[in-house]
């Protein structure tokens, strides 16, 4: 793993807002067209934000006067909010899921401080239920980037600010609020509402009372960054250009062209709404509605083409980061059109059947399986947000993934409920392809271990990599004894797939001390969904294992499938190699594993001494646990008095080598999370090489030793295992550092229920656009190692700009 430098963004500071309400300090606003001004107060400061997105600040000694100092680019959102910090019990709205989903109603329950990031725990209200979606009760921490004020601000918002809205368009029921950009302030052309730009696609006119600011308006930079990838390039364009944005010119009853459902098609001017229309397409009747400065409008789209489905890729202009999007073509045997649904009990012909290798198809990746059986993924054209449901071979439409999970279980389908996605921004078919003609170019580095061909590409030098022996298995080193027996293991006796977790033993083991769980096990969120995991679960997920009766496509087996993804290692021209998604990935999926050899402490340190220990990573899932626990400590039962002797340290160890290896519970096999989580319960990298060639111990603990490693023996109270990728590991092992990552890991416990020894796997935090580079957050402390400096080169927006 490299370590690099890079820029940090601005975090949030503070106004004279009451907490709650938003900002409302605000000198004067004049009305018209497109002359709109707000001038707020900050200490000695006024800035003048004109609906531009410009910005002009000046001196002031209690008055709002302007001495002209010169305006911000609009390239560059002013930094015109700096709201007061929320205190406890404030009333906010909470981003639950992801970018795409609906913000909900929330009570703040703690503020914290970690790594010099704001982390604040919400308590969400029972919600509305959108369609098949279940309704959640649960607490969560949130970024600040997304949370709202509760109340709407008491000025004009200024164009390309973050809000969430209420769409005003009747065909959408419930009273829920999305996420989106300012696109217009209101003024008497368009009867003083605003126009926003919805994260999914949907730009529409909304009223004042029903739009509220978030808190990603007060970092500052690039407010695109916050936006779903789907939008950043539109946004971005949009926001540089106001107000000369191009908008076609259509009248009432007149013919033009739109874009539907990926295809052109004519259509009919039926009603107009200041810069909204609405069409009808002539050949189905299904009536459109888009903004007239839409790239969906054919007229718009032959001005900028690039603005229709654009690539969601790393902001660099390195050209190892290039290349294009395709379809993935199915062959023709395959296409089978649904036919149109009559009433009838479903048997497994109406599943359908794949008359290839099975080899074959697991090179796919999982999204491409189900349109090789006969399904097709279409859109509801009756549903403005773009519903997707899924059509099986008989015609039969589910609208939610509850209905394929039920329909699978009934016809004991051969394929997992992960092969399915309702997110409309994952298009299953795009792939990336890189157009540069590499210098190295390896076809499979697994050669064959994994299920699908994981390629290695340099395209920024003549520089051959190194070999490393490829394993998706862990290896023990030599004194590392590791029982992977299944006498030893829990198994259940499931038929459903596991989908009744009260009954399934595997899943209550790993839920046994959640009270929630026992109380409402299917509307419980933590842990798999639909074998994706949207958050980290700190205390390890126990998955379905050899001894179960439950089948493989079992919702409770995940990690143990192995890699599904098309994956591609690729050279970066200053942070060595590094791995892209070929195929979009959505929220929460597995990616895959860290492997590598188990080494006891005491080897860590000598081959990180010799060798280098940049890819050494510390197993301490037990550490964490304890620390995690509330009250564990008065809790557990003491063991019975052992003469412990400590493992894997020299003798003649000095104070300061004893300071220096000394380490918090967040260790290597703790990941963090997209951010941020209540604690740093993530992978960390295990501690950095010095300048010195004395000896570090990563083994030294805080204070005593773990009261539960003294119930393995007296050689085990202070010794963690540590997983070595340095000559032999798997595709884990090339995973970056990122201050705004896109995946975390997850230790789970597969072969063996050994608390010593759980398998570090990667779930994606977000929905991953083809093409994207995958991250982690090393979770490094500044001055974790004495005399060491690491700057950061990850080029996030929420860049902390050093790691050490």
């Amino acid at each position: 793993m490299s370590v690099h430098s890079g820029n940090r963004s601005s975090g949030v500071s503070k106004t004279d807002s009451k907490p709650g309400t938003g900002p409302t300090k605000r000198l004067d606003q004049s009305g018209g067209d497109g002359d709109i001004e707000i001038i707020n107060i900050d200490d000695d400061d006024v800035e003048v934000i004109n609906v531009t997105g410009s910005a002009s600040t000046s001196s002031a000694s209690g008055s709002g006067s302007s001495n002209g100092r010169p305006a911000s680019s609009n390239s560059q959102m002013p930094r015109f909010m700096k709201p007061e910090p929320f205190q406890i019990g404030d009333k906010v709205y909470g981003l639950e899921r992801g970018l795409k989903d609906p913000w909900r109603e929330a009570t703040i329950e703690s503020i914290e401080n970690h790594f010099g990031k704001r982390v604040i725990k919400l308590k969400f209200a029972p919600g509305e239920r959108i369609r098949n979606r279940r309704k959640v009760t649960e607490e969560r921490v949130v970024n600040c980037r997304h949370i709202a004020y509760f109340e709407p601000v008491k000025y004009v918002i200024p164009v390309g600010c973050r809000v969430i809205a209420r769409n005003l368009d009747k065909t959408v029921t419930g009273n829920f609020l999305f996420a989106g950009i300012v696109a217009e302030p209101p003024k008497e052309a368009n009867k003083n509402r605003y126009l926003i730009f919805f994260d999914d696609g949907i730009a529409s006119y909304c009223l004042p009372t029903n739009v509220r600011l978030t808190l990603s308006n007060t970092a500052g930079g690039k407010i695109w960054s916050d936006v779903h990838p789907d939008n950043q390039k539109f946004v971005r364009h949009y926001v540089n250009a106001y107000p000369q944005n191009s908008l076609a010119k259509i009248r009432l009853s007149a013919i033009t062209t739109v874009e539907w459902n990926g295809m052109w098609w004519t259509a009919r001017v039926k009603e107009m709404d200041c810069s909204m229309v609405k069409l009808q397409i002539i050949a189905n009747h299904i009536v459109v509605k888009v903004w007239k400065g839409s790239p969906r409008l054919l007229s718009i789209f032959k001005e900028n083409s690039k603005l229709v489905r654009p690539i969601a890729l790393p902001a660099s202009t390195n050209e190892e980061y290039e290349g294009k999007v395709v379809k993935h073509q199915i062959p023709s045997q395959y296409l089978k059109s649904p036919g149109e649904y009559k009433p009838h009990n479903c048997t497994k012909e109406c599943w359908g059947s794949y008359t290839g290798k099975k080899s074959d198809l697991r090179k796919l990746g999982p999204l491409v399986k189900p349109f090789y059986y006969g399904w097709d993924r279409k859109t509801d054209p009756d549903d403005p947000r773009r519903q997707i449901y899924y059509q099986t071979p008989c015609g039969l439409k589910l609208y939610s993934i509850e209905d394929v999970q039920n329909f699978n279980t009934k016809l004991s389908c051969s394929i997992g409920i992960d092969c399915f996605c309702f997110d409309f921004a994952v298009q299953c078919l795009d792939e990336f392809e890189v157009t540069k003609h590499p210098f190295y170019h390896c076809v499979d580095i697994s050669y064959g271990k994994e299920w699908v061909p994981i390629s290695k590409i340099n395209t920024v030098d003549e520089v051959d990599p190194p070999y490393i022996a490829y394993t998706n298995e862990r290896c023990c080193g030599r004194g590392v004894s590791l029982n992977i027996e299944p006498e030893f293991l829990v198994c259940c006796d499931c038929v459903d797939d596991c989908t009744d977790k009260l009954k399934c033993a595997c899943i209550r083991l790993t839920f046994e001390n959640e009270p929630e769980f026992l109380k409402n096990p299917q509307n419980f969120s933590k842990g798999y969904q639909h074998r994706r995991l949207r958050d980290k679960y700190v205390l390890g997920i126990y998955e379905c294992n050899q001894l179960c009766k439950c089948r493989s496509t079992c919702v409770n087996r995940v990690v143990q499938h192995g890699l599904k993804w098309k994956l591609q290692v690729f050279k970066t021209s200053s942070k060595g190699y590094a791995i892209r998604t070929l195929q979009d990935i959505p929220e929460g999926s597995f990616i895959c594993v860290y492997t590598g050899e188990l080494l006891s402490s005491k080897q860590a340190n000598e081959f990180g001494g010799k060798f280098g220990d940049e890819y050494l990573a510390n197993i301490d899932f037990i550490e964490f646990a304890e620390m995690h626990k509330e009250g564990y400590e008065e809790t557990v039962v003491e063991p019975e008095p052992i003469p412990v002797r400590k493992a894997g340290r020299p003798k003649n160890s000095s104070k300061e080598e004893k300071k220096r290896g000394k380490r918090t519970a967040n260790s290597k096999n703790e990941f963090i999370n997209d951010p941020p989580q209540p604690q740093k319960a993530n992978k960390r990298k295990r501690n950095i090489s010095t300048d010195s060639e004395e000896e570090i111990d990563v083994a030294e603990q805080t204070s005593s030793c773990s009261k539960t490693r003294q119930l393995f023996g007296p050689d085990e109270d202070s010794e963690i295992y540590t997983i070595d990728a340095k000559c032999i590991g798997n595709i884990g092992r090339y995973l970056n550092h990122s201050c705004d990552p896109n995946v975390f890991a997850q230790d789970v416990f597969l072969d063996t229920h050994d608390i010593r020894f759980p398998w570090v796997a990667f779930f994606a935090s977000r929905y991953l656009k083809s093409g994207t580079e995958l991250t982690w957050d090393y979770n490094y402390e500044i001055g974790m190692a004495e005399g060491k400096t690491v700057d950061c080169n990850c080029g996030s927006a929420y860049c902390r700009r050093r790691l050490l």
